[in-house]
């Protein structure tokens, strides 16, 4: 333990497991998501300081920071999207305790090899 405070011990997959499984999916669900839209209120707060000061430039300059934000966001949704599917690939073998993990292919082009 180090002075002024504690040190949160890591999580194990059993403690993991357990915790799946027995807290409450509300509770569970909020707990998942504020790291998520804490990510994406940090982007959007940075990209509006960034639009304000960079609209001091001018109107093109203030356009092309919108353009970029839209396609920020759209390529953050996309990877969270993929993050999420590749984890529900990724859990599915491990649920059913087999010793020797799949070949998993989340993405083209892109394959993992786990063990456990």
């Amino acid at each position: 333990m180090r002075r002024g405070g504690s040190k949160k011990a890591a999580l194990t997959p059993e403690l993991q497991r357990k915790r799946m499984l027995t807290v409450p999916i509300p509770k569970l669900i909020i707990g998942m998501i504020i790291p998520t839209v804490l990510s994406q209120l940090i982007t959007v707060i940075y990209n509006t300081a960034d639009t304000f000061f960079v609209a001091r430039i001018g109107t093109s300059a203030a356009a092309a920071v919108g353009v970029v934000f839209s396609l920020q966001s759209i390529m953050q949704a996309y990877g969270f999207g993929v993050g999420t599917g590749c984890g529900g690939v990724w859990v599915r073998p491990r649920t059913k305790k087999q010793k020797a993990m799949p070949t998993v292919r989340c993405w083209p082009g892109w394959s993992a090899r786990w063990s456990s």
